[in-house]
């Protein structure tokens, strides 16, 4: 029986660790998907479909098996579109649309139900060795059906309502976009300053975070800043709640934030530039007020990605470390570690990480072109 929470899953699961990443929880599967680094992930509505995206700017779909431990999946989709790395992918909660954001300056919606109009292949590797030639497999092949070209520079994040009607994204430009789903129609735009490393939307669609860094030789500091979208004003610098400092102090560097499904808790990770080789931590804020919560310590070199459970009561978090962590969202305490340390920051690190509609799965893509997926069952 699946379990419907990670509540339960907390019962087993408890006893392993922070400091025994070696022995972390292995993966259901690795799939050997090598073309290059796999850079976003997603789960497709209720189903046991995953979606992949990778720095090649191609994205897969796989239907993975009911039970841990049956054969490997095979790919059963190709979209093709973008020309540069995927960096978001998301998909509406009924399962219908399929969001992705690239480096191509591009968004993209696929409809999900739509037939695919042309066959291809994709390349599996076979074994664990990149040099091995691995398999072509039959695939279906679908082109989007909308292309959204409002930004002019690299579209870094995406962030998606609950009810799949208002998306989200950021650019290097410092471009915020709110877009009406699935016409594609722009809301809303606000100017910040900085590339967009990540923006994430307030459940309820009043608010938007955007967490931007500071390019080089710039006179402006980063920023972690909430937007109020009716207005498209400041409405908290999260730079100076963290802080507790005023104006003109630096936020720290961000790599990835997202609301809470009840949208009361913002996480922010802690990105690599900022800790110089130190530990990246995961940081819980209070959405209302921009106190923090809670600070954890999370990742060797890093936090890369973050994803809430579906239940809102725990966290998961990627880093550069090669590992996916788990961490209760009430006291910030360690509940697992997936995965196992290979070896530091420049082996094959995670890029991103997505929890399925129930639960009851994690999946996480590699710079080694791995897609793992985790059992969340007891």
């Amino acid at each position: 029986m699946l379990i419907r929470t990670l509540g339960l899953f907390l019962l087993f699961a408890i006893a392993v660790p922070v400091s025994a990443q070696e022995k972390g929880i292995p993966a259901a599967w690795s799939i050997t998907w090598d073309e290059d680094w796999v850079t976003a992930i997603t789960f497709v509505g209720k189903s046991q479909r995953i979606i992949a995206g990778n720095k090649q700017g191609r994205i897969v779909a796989w239907d993975l098996p009911e039970k841990a431990g049956d054969p490997l999946p095979s790919p059963v989709r190709r979209f093709d579109g973008h020309t540069n790395q995927i960096t978001a992918l998301a998909v509406t909660a009924d399962g219908r649309w399929l969001v992705s954001t690239s480096y191509d300056h591009t968004v993209r919606l696929w409809d999900l139900q739509a037939p695919a109009k042309t066959k291809g292949t994709v390349l599996l590797r076979t074994g664990s060795k990149k040099k091995e030639k691995g398999d072509e497999m039959p695939v279906d092949v679908q082109d989007a059906d909308k292309v959204l070209n409002a930004h002019a520079e690299w579209v870094r994040s995406l962030s998606l309502s609950p009810d799949g009607k208002l998306l989200l994204t950021g650019d290097d430009k410092g471009i915020v976009i709110l877009w009406q789903l699935p016409e594609g129609r722009e809301l809303k735009r606000i100017t910040s300053q900085g590339w967009l490393k990540a923006v994430a939307l307030a459940p309820d669609g009043k608010q938007a975070l955007t967490c931007a860094s500071s390019v080089r030789y710039a006179t402006f500091p980063n920023s972690l800043h909430i937007w109020d979208l009716a207005t498209g004003k400041l409405a908290l610098n999260l730079g100076e709640t963290l802080t507790g400092k005023k104006k003109g102090s630096e936020a720290m560097g961000v790599a990835a934030a997202c609301y809470s499904p009840d949208g009361k808790t913002i996480a922010l990770a802690q990105g690599a530039g900022e800790i110089e080789g130190g530990i990246g931590k995961v940081f819980l804020v209070d959405a209302a007020s921009g106190k923090k919560l809670q600070e954890i310590t999370a990742h060797q070199s890093g936090v890369v990605a973050l994803a809430f459970s579906p239940d809102g009561q725990h966290i998961a978090s990627a880093g550069r470390d090669t590992l996916v962590k788990l961490w209760k969202v009430a006291d910030g305490k360690s509940v697992a570690v997936l995965g196992k340390s290979r070896g530091g920051q420049f082996r094959d690190w995670i890029h991103a990480v997505a929890f399925s509609a129930d639960g009851a799965w994690l999946a996480a893509g590699d710079m080694a072109g791995f897609v793992h997926v985790f059992s969340l069952k007891k």
